[in-house]
């Protein structure tokens, strides 16, 4: 049986915001800050799964997108919600924050926008609410290998 845990996860449409939800800053309580600090550390994506893994991977994400309503927020293939970034050309572009700082979409990068979203504010989407919604590490894994599936699909 998979461990589930609740993650935050943009559903902004669901909060009526109208934003944008990539790694945005909200108004957490002392216990939402509290289980994001309990989140588990990135896992270990130097070493790159076989060409089967990685398939089941993709399609695994692919069906993550769709249950936990991605889509609501993040566009592939021109369909999808407006109110976060497309996922299409989205991995190994620079992430740009309110605070001035700077990353690169890797699989990090993706794998904690994912888990814990609130950790930075990226530069042009204005800070707001998300509910949690669950999502295991395995699929959090999936969902970076099928935006990172995405990179070259314009």
């Amino acid at each position: 049986m998979l461990r589930r845990r609740a993650l935050t996860i943009v559903v902004a449409v669901a909060l009526g915001s109208g934003v944008g939800c990539e790694r945005s800053k909200h108004g957490a309580g002392a216990d939402d800050r509290a289980q994001a600090q309990a989140q588990p550390s990135a896992p270990d994506f130097s070493t790159e799964p076989t060409a089967a893994k990685l398939a089941a991977l993709i399609a695994a994400g692919e069906e993550a997108y769709l249950d936990h309503s991605c889509d609501s927020c993040h566009a592939i293939e021109g369909r999808g919600g407006s109110r976060g970034p497309s996922f299409v050309g989205l991995y190994s572009t620079r992430a740009r924050f309110a605070d001035g700082g700077q990353a690169e979409r890797d699989e990090a990068y993706l794998y904690e926008s994912i888990v814990d979203p609130a950790a930075q504010l990226v530069e042009g989407w204005p800070p707001n609410s998300m509910p949690l919604a669950p999502i295991d590490d395995d699929e959090a894994v999936a969902l970076v290998y099928y935006i990172r599936s995405l990179a070259d699909a314009d």
